[in-house]
């Protein structure tokens, strides 16, 4: 889908300045001009080709906020290559982080991450009768990859 790789600890943004919009495969509106991007949809995903094969599992760092707060806590389950790596809840803003283990990826070094979002909500059902038929219930603004470190005891 891309020609470039991913180098492990690049910070990918969203929003007006979207680097993350390359390696985007659905799920996520890349227009609006703040330092963030909406979901759209009750999933997102990105495709990336890693510059490397990894040599230690990777650390997943995503930051994420939910739109309608009167939504409740929001489930969120994380999957790398069809393996599932993370799931929870959040209320709010946080920093989603995951391990992805090495032996996920492949010698083609393609990393697949699907994130489900179930408790995305379209805003003209909770919102006051605004005609936004969007499922946009979800911010992300930053998303990182890094190996972990040898001397990383968790």
């Amino acid at each position: 889908r891309n020609d470039k790789k991913y180098k492990y600890g690049t910070l990918l943004t969203f929003g007006g300045n979207n680097t993350a919009l390359e390696y985007i495969t659905h799920g996520i509106v890349s227009r609006d001009e703040g330092d963030y991007s909406w979901t759209n949809d009750v999933s997102c995903g990105f495709e990336f080709e890693l510059e490397k094969a990894p040599k230690r599992d990777l650390l997943v760092t995503i930051d994420i906020a939910q739109v309608y707060a009167e939504n409740g806590a929001q489930n969120v389950v994380c999957y790398a290559n069809d393996v599932e790596c993370y799931k929870g809840s959040f209320l709010g803003e946080t920093k989603l982080r995951f391990m992805i283990p090495e032996n996920v990826i492949g010698e083609d070094k393609k990393l697949l991450l699907h994130i489900e979002l179930p408790d995305a909500v379209v805003p003209i059902e909770i919102n006051n009768g605004k005609d936004d038929m969007e499922r946009i219930s979800h911010e992300l603004a930053r998303l990182l990859i890094e190996q972990m470190s040898e001397s990383s005891d968790r």
